[in-house]
């Protein structure tokens, strides 16, 4: 879900710096004049991993719209797909198109679903 860069941020946040004063054996401390070194690295860190769960919030975003889609199609019942069939979708057939519409832009994804589900 996250890169290496963002899962490093994380650590740093989690385990470098601290309240502590900056020694040579706390590094990351921020107290007796600590924050002249680590207080910018420290905000770096934040900003890195707020838009790393920024990035993960648009791409949730982005799978629900097209779980929204899916169950949209579901919920008007038997479908006529781009073939002219008309049927039943299953949870396997949903399942099937959302792995294969993740890369589509948005606009495709209903017809791909429908041409999947009922062979196009």
């Amino acid at each position: 879900m996250f890169g290496a860069l963002i899962l490093a941020a994380i650590e740093r946040l989690r385990a470098f710096y601290s309240g502590n004063v900056m020694t040579m054996a706390d590094p990351g401390g921020m107290d007796g004049d600590g924050h002249t070194v680590n207080f910018i690295p420290a905000l770096r860190d934040v900003a890195t991993v707020g838009q790393g769960v920024a990035d993960v919030a648009t791409q949730v975003a982005a799978t629900a719209a097209r779980v929204e889609e899916v169950a949209d199609a579901i919920e008007a019942g038997p479908v006529a797909s781009v073939v002219g069939k008309s049927g039943i979708v299953t949870a396997a057939q949903i399942g099937a198109a959302l792995d294969q519409s993740v890369s589509m832009p948005r606009a495709d994804v209903r017809a791909r679903i429908y041409a999947i589900t009922f062979g196009a």
